[in-house]
């Protein structure tokens, strides 16, 4: 009877190792540990919503891009919605853009082609905006969350000039993002406009 019991014993002593070790791997220590962040990043649609709808920065999200956590950013968050729901989010717009114009680099679970739809957080009210709906500024001097120029996104026209007439910069639609730009931003100057 002796032998049963430590053997039980011994077999859940292993199972609780092995448990704990699988945690503490999963939480970004050991091998693997980038890959561990890169994919706890993807998060799964929530029921009971629109599967490509914006949806709340989970605390635990990490951007793809520079590991940081959106949601401690929410007036610079950003979000990507792809086809099948899942969703990545951004510490800002300018991490969502270099994401979208270098996707490979960052992601391989999905392309181009998945994407259903991106949003940014309106820097004056914090509500979620279609990134085709946006108003961006470049060069107004505010700095994102990484310490660096960024892009602040507005909903409204109107916001978005009342912010450039008191900040300074220009004012961008989606297309007008490009590499050179995000390039420049990168580097802290600003491209010739």
């Amino acid at each position: 009877m002796k032998t049963r019991t430590a053997a039980g014993v011994l077999f859940l002593l292993t199972l609780v190792a092995a448990t704990i070790l699988g945690l503490w791997q999963f939480a970004g220590h050991g091998e693997g540990a980038g890959h561990a962040a890169r994919q706890h990043s993807i998060h799964d649609p929530v029921i009971g919503l629109d599967p490509i709808a914006a949806r709340q920065v989970p605390a635990e999200a990490r951007c793809p891009v520079c590991g940081m956590y959106p949601a401690r950013y929410p007036r610079w968050a950003a979000q990507l919605i792809f086809k099948d729901g899942k969703a990545l989010f951004f510490d800002s717009p300018l991490e969502l853009f270099r994401f979208l114009l270098d996707m490979r680099h960052y992601h391989d679970a999905h392309g181009p082609d998945d994407v259903a739809r991106a949003y940014v957080s309106d820097a004056g009210d914090g509500r979620w905006v279609s990134i085709v709906e946006a108003h961006f500024v470049e060069g107004s001097g505010l700095l994102g969350p990484m310490r660096n120029p960024d892009l602040p996104a507005f909903a409204e026209l109107e916001a978005a000039e009342a912010f450039v007439a008191e900040r300074g910069g220009r004012l961008l639609r989606v297309e007008q993002v490009t590499q050179d730009l995000l390039h420049a931003l990168e580097h802290g100057g600003h491209p010739n406009p």
